[in-house]
């Protein structure tokens, strides 16, 4: 009984060593979207004030707020992978769905399932992030648009190949 309280214990300081830092990378997301969005604005109405009375000086700022732009989408992309990679590291494929998906059934008001099936094994992390991806695109799809009540997610670990079922 000690074992599988222990058990529960790491599974539960784990789950929250994910969400921690899911939490921590969301608010870095969005105090540097905040900042160059700012910014980016602020280039903006440079630009709008110089068009008025000498075009060719507009397109400094110009520049400066693509290169901004540019940025920014950068420093989203990497965000959010390294959101997927830190619950894919902590949890392998299964505990990143479970992890990730079960808040967006909770969300729509709706049951979700989870069932492994197979020896679970790790997998090219490149393949990993995409399933995880397809996954959590798939339950969306299914929650939004068909407002399903019940999201059941399977994944499949098979000799030659993986199954994932939404």
């Amino acid at each position: 009984q000690v074992k599988a309280q222990t058990q529960i214990i790491g599974s539960q300081i784990e789950r929250e060593a994910v969400l921690h830092e899911r939490q921590r990378i969301a608010r870095e997301l969005h105090d540097s979207l905040e900042q160059e969005m700012a910014g980016v604005a602020f280039q903006l109405r440079n630009v709008r004030r110089r068009l008025e009375t000498s075009p060719q000086e507009a397109m400094e700022p110009l520049r400066f707020a693509e290169e901004m732009i540019r940025h920014c989408r950068q420093e989203a992309r990497t965000s959010i992978r390294d959101l997927r990679s830190v619950a894919l590291e902590q949890g392998g494929l299964e505990g990143a769905i479970r992890d990730l998906i079960a808040p967006l059934a909770e969300e729509e008001g709706a049951s979700f399932k989870f069932q492994c099936k197979g020896p679970v094994r790790r997998l090219e992390a490149r393949l990993e992030n995409d399933l995880l991806r397809i996954a959590q695109e798939a339950s969306a799809n299914a929650l939004h648009h068909g407002r399903a009540r019940t999201l059941a997610v399977t994944l499949e670990f098979e000799p030659e190949r993986v199954r994932l079922r939404v």
